[in-house]
């Protein structure tokens, strides 16, 4: 009996063949990226990606839409925004 990959999997993995480096997972996503400045409903994300280029930014919002997955983008939390947070599920 073989296990099929499930579709996170799947996702994680062309995230990492995509972006490498660029990505980061579990315990080395920094907790200042679990919130806004406000800190309403911290939680870790899934992954955090930082691309070097506007093309990677185009790719990995595409790599996302195809897979139905949510992106928070995150600036220098300089206090002017606010409810910026990714949902814990």
């Amino acid at each position: 009996m073989s296990v099929e990959p499930s579709n996170n999997d799947i996702f994680m993995d062309l995230l990492l063949d995509g972006f490498g480096d660029s990505v980061l997972l579990g315990e080395a996503i920094p907790e200042s990226c679990f919130s806004d400045w406000t800190g309403h409903a911290a939680c870790r994300p899934l992954a955090l990606v930082r691309p070097a280029s506007s093309e990677e930014v185009s790719r990995l919002l595409r790599l996302c839409h195809e897979h139905h997955r949510p992106v928070v983008p995150q600036g220098g939390n300089d206090r002017l925004g606010g409810r910026g947070g990714a949902q814990c599920r």
